[in-house]
């Protein structure tokens, strides 16, 4: 029995899900690096790979490693002659997505792993080399088969993007006012603070007279905060010289980089700027670091974004999804240009015999 599936029967979800539509947004990088990556892991992630007693790993500078290639960057890792630097390490994990590459970054044992089997993976091309390996019937259908397969989504993808090209001249000026229109909640800037603080450091913990410490140190803060407000008191020159937070008090207890939203601001300097107007001086604010007195020294409302300020980023999202809904157009245009037959028999056959 064969299934024949009209371009009227497909549904739309099928193509922006199917295999074809993944790998050409994926673009030519990604495939390149994904089929490498898939070739070269392989050995490295089998049960034999597994049970390498890898060597000693030694902390420090890598001594006498020859760079693996000229980019001038120090080497990382070595392991014999072989050798990788940091640049290469970047690329390698550049390739890797987001959440994972933070997760790998947080782990040294599984960043000195993914060296390891790089640096292992030199050696056995290495060797393999050496053998000739790469001449053998099997291996070098193997490798032409790759090579065509990477040549085809390379030039496919290059392909799409050049069908999805967006004219220059998009947006115009007209087509931009328009979508700035449309913008709903209209956008705006939150509301910004400016503020100073002096900073009086909580004793350290432990101490035997930590709590007579402490004591002081309130009765301190608040002789700071009433000196502060009272008439012709200059919080500046008291944050330099009684503020321990050395980076603000430089600055006159003004903090940088000023103005923020209260969203950016930590959680007690956010609240005393949402309670003071401008020119008050707070009451001393307790926390597990110590005692901060706060000054507001500006504020700015909420206010509007106008299209002139919102325009360059308002440009790049209306190209990237023109080139979005051009390459679907395309990708739809290949799939009405006839129907797809399939044959219901060898499709079950060829899913049966998966390993």
């Amino acid at each position: 029995m064969t299934t024949v599936l009209r371009p009227d029967d497909r549904p739309r979800t099928r193509l922006r899900g199917s295999t074809l539509y993944r790998a050409l947004r994926s673009g030519a990088a990604l495939a390149v690096f994904s089929c490498l990556t898939a070739l070269a892991m392989a050995a490295a992630a089998s049960p034999a790979a597994r049970q390498v007693e890898k060597p000693s790993r030694q902390a420090g500078k890598v001594p006498g490693a020859a760079q693996a290639r000229d980019d001038g960057s120090p080497p990382v890792a070595r392991m014999g002659s072989a050798t990788i630097t940091q640049a290469e390490l970047q690329d390698m994990l550049q390739q890797i997505p987001p959440t994972q590459r933070m997760q790998l970054a947080a782990r040294r044992e599984a960043l000195e792993d993914l060296l390891w089997q790089r640096l292992a993976e030199r050696y056995l091309v290495r060797d393999a080399r050496k053998a000739n390996w790469a001449q053998q019937p099997q291996v070098k259908a193997q490798i032409d088969a790759a090579a065509r397969e990477l040549s085809d989504r390379i030039v496919a993808a290059t392909y799409l993007q050049q069908q999805a090209k967006v004219p220059d001249a998009y947006p115009s000026q007209d087509e931009l006012k328009a979508a700035y229109a449309k913008l709903a909640p209209p956008p705006s800037a939150p509301a910004t603070y400016a503020l100073a603080q002096i900073f009086l450091k909580r004793p350290a913990p432990g101490d035997s007279d930590s709590t007579k410490a402490m004591e002081a140190l309130r009765a301190q803060a608040k002789a700071l905060a009433a000196q502060a407000r009272a008439a012709g008191g200059d919080f500046a020159q008291l944050a330099k010289a009684h503020s321990q937070d050395a980076a603000s008090a430089a600055q006159g207890g003004a903090l940088s980089p000023q103005p923020q939203p209260l969203a950016r601001m930590r959680p007690a300097a956010a609240k005393a700027a949402g309670t003071l107007n401008v020119g008050e001086v707070s009451d001393p604010v307790e926390t597990a670091q110590g005692l901060f007195i706060f000054k507001l020294l500006d504020k700015q409302v909420e206010r509007p974004i106008p299209l002139a300020e919102l325009e360059p980023m308002l440009r790049q999202a209306m190209r990237a999804d023109l080139a979005r809904r051009n390459e679907r157009a395309y990708l739809e245009s290949i799939a009405a240009r006839g129907d797809m037959h399939v044959d219901d028999a060898a499709l079950a056959a060829a899913v049966e015999r998966l390993p």
